[in-house]
C-alpha cells in the first residue's frame, strides 16, 4: 500500500502532507488482517497482536499531532540523501515513522506486557488428550510456529502416556 502512495505522489496525485497521512493510515490498516487471522488464536498470539495494535494506533496518533514536524524532518532527510522526489520523501517519511515509533515504545515494552497480561489472561483449560492444545490452523501458515507447537505438543501426550504407564503399573 505504501508502494501505491509513492506511485500516486510521483504521477502528481498527492502531496507530501496526503501521502504521509496515508502512510499513517495503512499502518493501522495493516493491522486489521492480523485481527481477523488471530480469531480463535491463544492468549500468546491475541497479546502479541494487540500489542501490535496498539503501538501502531498510539504511534499514529502522535504522529497526527505533530504532522508539520514529522513533514519537515522528511524532507530534511530526504534532502541529506539524494535529489529529493515527492516518492522519496514519503518512503522515507515511512522509514521514519517506523523508526522513531520503535525508539518512543522501547522504554514502556514493560508496561504494556504487564497490562496485555491483565487484560488477555491465561486461561485455564481442562487438559484432555482427545483434543489438541498447541496445534491449531493459524500455526500453520509460519513453519517455525508450527513446528515449535508440535514439538509442544507431542511432549504434552508423553506427559499423558507416562500417566497411563503409571497408572497400568498400579492395576498390576
Amino acid at each position: 500500500s505504501i508502494g501505491m502512495v509513492i506511485i500516486l505522489a510521483n504521477q502528481g496525485l498527492l502531496d507530501l502532507r496526503g501521502g504521509l497521512l496515508m502512510v499513517l493510515g495503512s499502518n493501522i490498516g495493516s493491522c486489521v488482517g492480523v485481527v481477523v487471522a488471530s480469531w480463535g488464536a491463544f492468549h500468546e498470539g491475541k497479546r502479541a497482536l494487540w500489542a501490535n495494535v496498539f503501538f501502531k494506533v498510539i504511534a499514529a496518533i502522535l504522529f497526527f499531532i505533530l504532522l508539520p514536524a514529522f513533514e519537515i524532518m522528511t524532507v530534511k532527510l530526504s534532502s541529506l540523501f539524494s535529489e529529493a522526489s515527492i516518492g522519496r520523501e514519503i518512503a522515507n517519511g515511512h522509514l521514519l515513522f517506523n523508526i522513531i515509533s520503535a525508539f518512543i515504545f522501547i522504554p514502556f515494552i514493560d508496561w504494556e506486557v504487564k497490562l496485555l497480561n491483565k487484560i488477555i489472561p491465561e486461561k485455564e483449560r481442562e487438559d484432555r488428550i482427545s483434543q489438541t492444545k498447541y496445534i491449531k490452523m493459524s500455526g500453520l501458515e509460519m513453519p517455525s510456529i508450527g513446528l515449535d507447537n508440535a514439538r509442544r505438543e507431542v511432549a504434552r501426550m508423553a506427559q499423558f502416556v507416562e500417566a497411563m504407564v503409571r497408572d497400568r503399573k498400579s492395576v498390576v
